[in-house]
């Protein structure tokens, strides 16, 4: 079925240019976003939902379906009751001149927490959002639920080549932290006690396993570690990327 293998298979989503949701919840949000809803499915519950009825005029079809067959499209266990097949939005181009504060994500590769970080960045005020083409498919049902609808609320843009758009960015005068690691041999800023003074700032991430690679770090004009007890090596993408952008946030609300 062709919504089953738009939910399944990441080439066939961006070849389609298509993406699924499910839930009232996420076609709350991608409807207050301008997202384009195409076709609905849903089961006879929540055809009878008040709410639902706002949405019916929203998209060109609705078809009401049995409750089993919603089960066997849906990607999570226990199903919403409503399946939506949705346009990819169209990606807004950078102006460096005037982007302000920007995370650069490299290779990461778990939906969750790729869907997390965008979450955060809706939450505490980053635009923008980068992404090497290593990284995960924003439009993963996972990363979409991950990120309670806020993948429609962040600029979010796959590069080709991380570096080069770093050094964009070190053009433009951006003080651009790599994340790393606390290590004695390295000359690192430490996150609390960093005063995030310039309004060009970009917080760069690497993947779940290796952390930024050698020449993306090398690109980054500032290291920036995060202090840890002694019972632990490192901390989550999601949450180390989460703490970082909440004290770039109190910087810009003081």
């Amino acid at each position: 079925m062709y919504v089953s293998k738009i939910i399944k298979d990441a080439s066939f989503r961006k070849n389609e240019g298509m993406f699924v949701l499910e839930g009232m919840k996420m076609l709350r949000e991608a409807c207050s976003s301008g997202v384009e809803v195409l076709e609905i499915f849903c089961d006879s519950d929540t055809k009878k939902d008040i709410e639902f009825f706002d949405f019916l005029n929203r998209t060109s079809e609705c078809f009401e379906i049995e409750g089993d067959i919603i089960r066997k499209i849906s990607d999570v266990e226990s199903s919403y009751g409503l399946v939506c097949l949705c346009r990819v939005p169209a990606v807004k181009s950078f102006d460096l001149e005037k982007l302000g504060e920007v995370v650069v994500l490299e290779n990461v590769q778990d939906p969750g927490n790729l869907g997390a970080i965008i979450r955060s960045c809706a939450a505490f005020g980053v635009k923008n959002l980068v992404l090497s083409q290593g990284s995960c498919d924003i439009f993963n049902p996972k990363t979409i639920r991950a990120s309670a609808g806020s993948v429609f609320k962040v600029n979010i843009v796959y590069v080709e080549n991380i570096c080069d758009f770093l050094s964009n960015l070190n053009n433009f005068k951006f003080k651009i932290y790599g994340m790393v690691p606390c290590s004695n041999e390295e000359s690192f800023e430490i996150l609390g006690e960093t005063t995030f003074e310039s309004k060009k700032v970009a917080l760069v991430a690497g993947n779940e396993g290796h952390g930024i690679s050698i020449k993306t770090l090398d690109c980054c004009n500032a290291r920036l570690t995060i202090p840890m007890s002694e019972f632990a090596e490192s901390l989550n993408v999601s949450v180390s990327v989460s703490m970082a952008i909440w004290e770039l946030f109190k910087f810009k609300v003081r």
